[in-house]
């Protein structure tokens, strides 16, 4: 197995707009425009297992590598940390074009920080908020028909102000949940929408604590880009 190749980082100047022979360049910024520092853009070449090569952005959110050696083709991607309320997380940033690129030519690629979204690989930028039903009289809860309210408790992880989100939980490969919600502190309550046993719901962390009307919880880190928030329901 070949060792992992890390290519020194390559600060260039000149036209960022243009591509530049063995060179992969660009900018990254948030949602809202801003240019973004620190961030860690990879282009993994395709024909050598685990080589590749790594840049930071600037204060200006600039980036640029050299991607002449090996040769071949490289495929780029970005990631962002930041910590909230004590947690770490990483995010996956949204390229301009997920294209590969052949090293020779080089390549311009352009990253934001999206909060929701679908990414180019499946799924979403943003976590699950996924709700298990508790067995408890007087009714079987079906988690189909639970609808979660999820209101911010302080700005989002990128600084920005959020806003609630209610909805059904539908089907996903994790459990029935709500989709694609951004990083943050939550309030959730829940309320059953089945006609015949219509109205609030006690909930709780999964498998923690007391049930009650309300809880407030953050995400948890499932896998490196992948976030989740559990909890349960049961009638009052």
């Amino acid at each position: 197995m070949l060792k992992k190749l890390c290519l020194s980082l390559l600060l260039v100047t000149g036209v960022w707009g243009a591509p530049q022979p063995n060179v992969l360049k660009g900018q990254v910024k948030d949602s809202r425009g801003v240019p973004l520092a620190g961030v860690k853009v990879f282009a993994d070449n395709t024909l050598l297992y685990n080589t590749n090569a790594i840049a930071v952005s600037d204060a200006a959110g600039k980036y640029s590598v050299s991607v002449a050696r090996p040769a071949g083709t490289w495929h780029a991607t970005a990631q962002i940390e930041r910590t909230l309320n004590g947690q770490k997380y990483v995010f996956p940033l949204h390229p301009d074009s997920d294209d590969v690129f052949a090293g020779n030519l080089g390549a311009v690629r352009n990253f934001v920080w999206k909060l929701q979204g679908e990414r180019p690989e499946g799924g979403h930028y943003g976590g699950k908020v996924i709700g298990y039903g508790v067995l408890s009289n007087p009714f079987y809860i079906e988690t189909g028909k639970v609808e979660l309210t999820l209101e911010p408790q302080g700005n989002l992880v990128d600084g920005s102000v959020g806003k609630t989100i209610s909805g059904a939980l539908q089907r996903t490969p994790d459990g029935d949940a709500i989709v694609d919600v951004p990083v943050a502190r939550y309030k959730i309550t829940a309320r059953y929408l089945d006609p015949e046993n219509a109205g609030p719901l006690l909930v709780r962390l999964r498998n923690q604590g007391e049930f009650g009307p309300q809880v407030v919880a953050d995400f948890k880190v499932i896998t490196t880009t992948v976030h989740h928030i559990e909890v349960e329901v049961k009638s009052p």
